[in-house]
C-alpha cells in the first residue's frame, strides 16, 4: 500500500546508504537509485546529501521520513483493522531487546502468545540498551525493552519494572559459601561485566565510585551466553540480570551470592513510540510481555 518510491526512500533514510538499502529490499541499487530520484524529481527538491562513505537526508528528506514514518503506522493500523474485522489476529511484531531479555524472558512470551496467535510473526532484534529508542524512535520495532532506557518525550514507557542485577558464581567458587558478601569481596575475583556504555556497566560502576572501589573487569562482553559460561566453568563471577541467569539458578549451575542487591538494580522498560496506534497483534503482545518480565 506504500509507494514503492516512498518505501525505498525510507530504507535508503534508516540505514545511510543505498547499497545497504538495495541488500534488505533485495533489488538491485540502480533500481532503489532510480526510485529516489524520481521521488526528488516528482517534489522538485534534494532529498539526500551524497557523501563518499553513504547519505544522509537533507533538511527537505528529513520531513519526508517524518510523513513517511506517519503513512508506514497508519498503514500498519489499517490492516490490524482489516484483519479484525474479518476475524483474523494478524500480522508481524518487531522488537528490539537488550540481549538479557533473549534467554528466558522473550522466548517464554513468544511461546505464550503463539500458543493463542499463532498467525502472528516476529522479528528480534538483540541490541543495546543505548540504542533501542531510536529503533523505536525511526519506526524499525514496534516495541523496545532496555535496561534505564533513554526515553524522550516522543517515546511511549509502557511499563518500568525494577529489575536487581545479581551478582553469580559457580557452585564451587569460594564466595559462593559465604552468607554476606561485600563489593571488596567482588573486587578480589576475576569478573565478567558488559562494557560500556551499556546500563548494567554504569549501575556497577556508580556503587563502585560510591563505595571507592575500582574494578577492572577480566572479561568485557555483550554475550550473556559468555559471561555465564566463564562463570559455569569457575573462571570468575559476574553481574547479570535476575531474568536472565532464572533457569541457571533453578538449576543449579549458578549460585546467587550473598551482595546486597539494592546496590545494583535498574529499570526493565517497556517502550513504543507515543504518536502511533499501535496494531493489535502489538497491543496484545505487549500485555504478555509484561506480564512475563514482571513475574
Amino acid at each position: 500500500m506504500v509507494r514503492t518510491s516512498l518505501r525505498y526512500f525510507m530504507a535508503v533514510a534508516r540505514l545511510g546508504s543505498i547499497r545497504a538499502a538495495s541488500g534488505q529490499l533485495n533489488v538491485a541499487q540502480s533500481a532503489v537509485s532510480r526510485q529516489v530520484q524520481s521521488l526528488e524529481h516528482q517534489l522538485g527538491t534534494v532529498l539526500f546529501d551524497r557523501l563518499p562513505n553513504g547519505v544522509v537526508p537533507t533538511q527537505a528528506g528529513r520531513i519526508l521520513y517524518d510523513f513517511g514514518l506517519k503513512v508506514e503506522f497508519e498503514t500498519d493500523g489499517l490492516r490490524s483493522e482489516l484483519n479484525s474485522l474479518k476475524g483474523m489476529l494478524r500480522g508481524h511484531v518487531r522488537v528490539a531487546a537488550i540481549e538479557s531479555m533473549v534467554p528466558h524472558v522473550l522466548p517464554q512470551a513468544l511461546g505464550r502468545f503463539r500458543a493463542s496467535c499463532p498467525g502472528i510473526t516476529f522479528a528480534v532484534e538483540a541490541t543495546a540498551s543505548e540504542y533501542i529508542g531510536d529503533r523505536v524512535r525511526d519506526g524499525r520495532v514496534d516495541i523496545g525493552i532496555g535496561l534505564n532506557a533513554q526515553v524522550g518525550p516522543d517515546l511511549h514507557v509502557v511499563s518500568s519494572t525494577r529489575e536487581p542485577l545479581v551478582a553469580v558464581a559457580s557452585a564451587s567458587h569460594p564466595l559462593a559459601g559465604q552468607e554476606a558478601v561485600s563489593l571488596a569481596d567482588l573486587a578480589q575475583w576475576p569478573m565478567a561485566l558488559a562494557p560500556r556504555p551499556s546500563a548494567s556497566r554504569v549501575i556497577f560502576e556508580e556503587a563502585c565510585r560510591a563505595a571507592g572501589i575500582d574494578v577492572a573487569p577480566a572479561l568485557e562482553t555483550n554475550s550473556v551466553e559468555l559471561m555465564q559460561r566463564m562463570v559455569t566453568m569457575g573462571l570468575g563471577v559476574a553481574l547479570l540480570l535476575r531474568h536472565t541467569i532464572a533457569p541457571a539458578l533453578r538449576d543449579g549451575q549458578l549460585i546467587a551470592l550473598g551482595l546486597d542487591r539494592q546496590l545494583f538494580a535498574g529499570t526493565v522498560d517497556l517502550l513504543t513510540f507515543k504518536n502511533r496506534t499501535l496494531p493489535v497483534a502489538v497491543q496484545q503482545f505487549l500485555s504478555v510481555l509484561q506480564d512475563e518480565i514482571e513475574r
